[in-house]
């Protein structure tokens, strides 16, 4: 499956079963699809649309064209590679977190490992100090 689905709606699409399973498999994946709004297509379209109730809440963009068969235009293709660089950057951006969470977490795991050592020495040491001086006032 394509990580992103872009839904071009128009009234073919609409109707369209295959464009129905389409968004119905992205979103089963948990995946938003983007849909373009061509004409006010999708905001006019009949609520018992499937394609309409499984796209009203999900991202899109607003296209007017006059030929409904056009492609959309150089202004929304932008938008969208601008979309999916700020969602490629967010990941990134996420990742480098988690990574430094999990250094930070070993970082914080060793030093109280550390600790833990040389809390274990002192007693060792306090306890031979205590044995020295019994030793010694004894023998005085």
């Amino acid at each position: 499956m394509s990580k992103k689905l872009v839904v071009v709606v128009r009234p073919q699409s609409l109707e369209s079963d295959w464009v129905s399973k389409e968004v119905e498999e992205c979103l089963a994946a948990r995946r938003v699809p983007i849909a373009i709004d061509v004409n006010r297509t999708l905001e006019n379209a009949d609520d018992k649309s499937p394609v309409k109730s499984r796209l009203q809440d999900k991202l899109f963009l607003s296209e007017t064209i006059e030929d409904l068969d056009a492609n959309p235009s150089d202004t929304i293709i932008s938008e969208l590679i601008r979309s999916f660089r700020s969602t490629r950057q967010d990941t990134l951006r996420l990742r480098a977190v988690s990574i430094a969470a999990i250094v930070f977490a070993m970082v914080a795991a060793i030093a109280v490992w550390q600790y833990i050592l040389a809390e274990r020495q002192r007693k060792i040491g306090y306890s031979r100090e205590l044995i020295i001086i019994g030793i010694s006032q004894t023998q005085t």
